[in-house]
């Protein structure tokens, strides 16, 4: 499910048999994970259950990972958002939608870590002792009740995530428990001030935000097995979390893109110094992002015995986590579900162009105004005191003019061009 929905995309806009023949085989497994006693879609396959080796609290059959009930679930709602699922999924989901309205009622919208699924008992409330369970899930649970509010209509939903959003207002720097999770809960919140115009929850958002900025490394380690890396504004998936890993920093980026986008088009914004930090995020992770897959790295910086499974130098699947330059990177293994990253980045950072196969990458969040057959017109951003990098890919024969509010004019041509501008501007492309 943390593929489907970008590869969906990838296979829509560049047309390809391939990624299509996936995404369908990969939907055509969804329904095996619905189990018909608790009435919804699990982490686990019913069927092949018996096959998990319990040396972790939550690979147990029936003991849930909070987070890990909504997730999926988000993730098909997108897809039915889009059309990408037929109506017998449609009906899986609502029915794993009322399962998890039922699990927010028995823990009056605060999860904790794992619970039982038959019987909704909390088997670890915290995190640690006095740190409670897991705080954002609020927000992920909010968001999917936008997305089935969005599906339906159902005033229900709308009230279901303003219970959940409400009960996050007592968090302030103290809200993180995984970092995707967190900036969902931001996105669910601009949603929310959107819907209901009460400034609350437009500030609530930031702090979920500011939550990610302050779970950053920002140096750049240029030392040990970081040495090849550009490891500056990392982001650690948990708040202890000694690493950066590649699926909660692609569901960052592309979570906090939307976020952006949809503020820009509010009245009221986040603030100057957040829109920065968070465009400058987006950034540098893009430039970090292609260092988790293994063929970009050099073999003696992989772990000789990661935890678990083993490292294929060969192959494309990501590592999950770049460590503090001491460590190996890679201890933890590679990771199926950080599979998305490259799908996932191409779906942001990219503006398609006029030709086929021609597209710009900008490594800054930006908005898409205007479209004709001649010319895009793009807000960038972020602010003028930072700087962007942009490439036109693919353009062959063909030569691009981009145009910026001060005036002037640059033009491109050939197999790949790039160059740099500055942020929080107007831009304007145009094919000659």
């Amino acid at each position: 499910m943390a593929i489907l929905p970008s590869l969906h995309r990838y296979a829509r806009r560049l047309n390809s048999r391939r990624a299509r023949a996936i995404a369908s085989s990969l939907s055509a497994g969804i329904s095996e994970f619905f189990n018909e006693n608790t009435g919804t879609i699990e982490r686990w396959m019913p069927s092949k259950s018996q096959q998990l080796t319990p040396t972790e609290e939550q690979k147990k059959p029936r003991i849930m990972d909070s987070w890990y009930l909504h997730h999926p679930l988000l993730q098909i709602s997108y897809l039915l958002e889009e059309g990408n699922l037929d109506d017998g999924i449609r009906e899986l989901f609502f029915k794993s939608v009322e399962f998890c309205t039922l699990v927010a009622s028995k823990f009056d919208y605060e999860w904790p870590v794992f619970y039982d699924m038959d019987t909704l008992h909390a088997t670890k409330e915290e995190t640690a002792p006095g740190k409670g369970g897991q705080k954002d899930v609020g927000g992920l649970y909010a968001m999917l009740m936008m997305r089935a509010y969005k599906l339906t209509g159902d005033e229900r939903y709308l009230s279901e995530a303003t219970k959940a959003a409400d009960a996050l207002m007592k968090y302030s720097l103290d809200l993180i428990y995984q970092s995707n999770n967190t900036a969902t809960a931001a996105e669910a919140l601009v949603e929310l001030w959107s819907v209901h115009q009460d400034v609350r929850y437009l500030e609530q958002a930031q702090l979920c935000l500011g939550n990610l900025i302050r779970n950053t490394s920002i140096w750049d380690r240029q030392y040990g097995n970081s040495k090849n890396i550009p490891t500056f504004f990392s982001l650690f998936p948990l708040s202890d979390a000694p690493y950066s890993a590649v699926f909660e920093e692609q569901e960052c980026v592309s979570t906090v893109h939307r976020t952006l986008r949809a503020v820009h088009f509010g009245e009221k914004g986040f603030s100057d110094e957040l829109e920065m930090l968070l465009a400058e995020y987006i950034r540098y992770s893009a430039l970090r992002i292609p260092y988790y897959f293994p063929p970009m790295l050099p073999e003696d910086m992989l772990s000789p015995e990661p935890k678990t499974g083993f490292l294929d130098k060969d192959s494309w699947i990501p590592v999950e986590d770049i460590g503090d330059g001491w460590q190996p990177i890679g201890t933890v293994g590679q990771e199926v579900y950080g599979l998305g990253a490259a799908f996932s980045l191409l779906d942001s950072l990219t503006v398609d162009l006029m030709g086929k196969g021609q597209f710009l990458f900008i490594n800054y969040p930006f908005v898409e105004l205007e479209r004709n057959e001649y010319s895009i017109r793009l807000k960038v951003l972020g602010l003028p005191t930072c700087e962007f990098d942009y490439q036109f890919h693919g353009l062959g024969e063909d030569e691009y003019s981009i145009g910026f509010e001060n005036g002037k004019t640059r033009t491109f041509s050939g197999r790949v061009s790039s160059a740099k501008a500055c942020g929080g501007q107007l831009i304007t492309v145009k094919k000659m």
